[in-house]
């Protein structure tokens, strides 16, 4: 069996860093030097007043519960794409990633582009992690149809891959045509990995095993990794594709002690079980319950010891 990869997803880790832009790409050189295998970073244009309060009430739409919210209003999320950009500059081997890219709040040619860029500044170095979002208003704030962002999604992908394969490129979709675009740099090996973070439904089991190269779960189970693989493996061999080996990367749900507090060792503590259950990439969301230094650095040392 193969050894796992490990990676660490920056999410509020500006709350931690104190909100320094130096300290954050600071982070990401050293544990790129330690060995961590991926960074990703989380993704939002802009977070309504009305996600906190469908929370409030019990009523959000956030994908880990009704009642939760992707962090505090003003908390610093950096435009995704910049980030990785800057964080390629600092680190020499780390895959660069998102947990997710709402893919669709982006012209289909323009993420094309930059992802293609960074790619080539970090020596191939990155790796795309789309979801359709989840948030109206998000949308609604970017003049993008929240209905519809599916298929976007689904184009958005086609698009992408053409663009990075071919020149010049004509395109007829439903959301988005062209005729004879060049687009250059192209990545360095005329593809870029890509992963579907979309729950395993039946619907988006086939996106996934009809558009992805791998699938990222929401904060997952073992239940829920095994039971969404399950389903895709169903659909790649609905359309003759071997599903043996489909990377799958896993995050640990959140969890708390009995004071409600976040348990950083009960969260890293799931890793063998999703790694038996067919993860075969572990990464761990630093969020603002990793609330010091030491503990911050025993996780970076228990992931790189998970490759052992």
């Amino acid at each position: 069996m193969a050894a796992p990869r490990v990676g660490i997803t920056f999410y509020n880790i500006t709350t931690f860093l104190k909100g320094s832009g130096k300290e954050v790409l600071e982070f990401a050189r050293e544990i790129d030097a330690k060995g961590i295998d991926v960074i990703s970073v989380v993704d939002h244009v802009a977070i309504a007043n009305a996600t906190y309060e469908k929370a409030a009430a019990g009523e959000g739409d956030y994908p880990l519960g009704k009642e939760v919210t992707p962090g505090p209003p003003d908390e610093p999320i950096f435009e995704a794409m910049c980030l990785l950009s800057a964080i390629g500059a600092v680190t020499k081997n780390a895959t660069l990633s998102m947990y997710i890219l709402v893919g669709p709040l982006r012209s289909s040619v323009l993420l094309a582009k930059q992802a293609a860029t960074i790619d080539v500044l970090s020596g191939g170095r990155l790796e795309l992690a789309l979801g359709a979002g989840w948030q109206a208003e998000e949308f609604r704030a970017s003049n993008v149809p929240f209905v519809g962002r599916f298929g976007i999604l689904e184009e958005q992908i086609d698009i992408c891959r053409k663009l990075w394969r071919e020149a010049p490129v004509s395109y007829a979709g439903r959301h988005t045509s062209f005729d004879g675009i060049w687009s250059f740099p192209q990545p360095l090996r005329k593809e870029i990995f890509t992963w579907l973070g979309l729950k395993a439904t039946e619907r988006n089991s086939a996106r996934i095993a009809r558009l992805a190269d791998g699938w990222i779960p929401d904060y997952s189970t073992v239940e829920i990794l095994e039971e969404g693989m399950d389903r895709i493996r169903h659909e790649c061999r609905k359309i003759g594709r071997d599903p043996t080996g489909f990377p799958v990367r896993s995050s640990p749900s959140n969890a708390f002690d009995a004071e409600g507090n976040y348990d950083l060792d009960a969260a890293l503590a799931t890793a063998p079980g999703l790694l038996a259950a067919g993860a075969t990439e572990f990464t761990l969301n630093v969020t603002s319950g990793i609330n010091d230094e030491a503990a911050l650095w025993k996780a970076v040392e228990y992931l790189t010891d998970l490759k052992r």
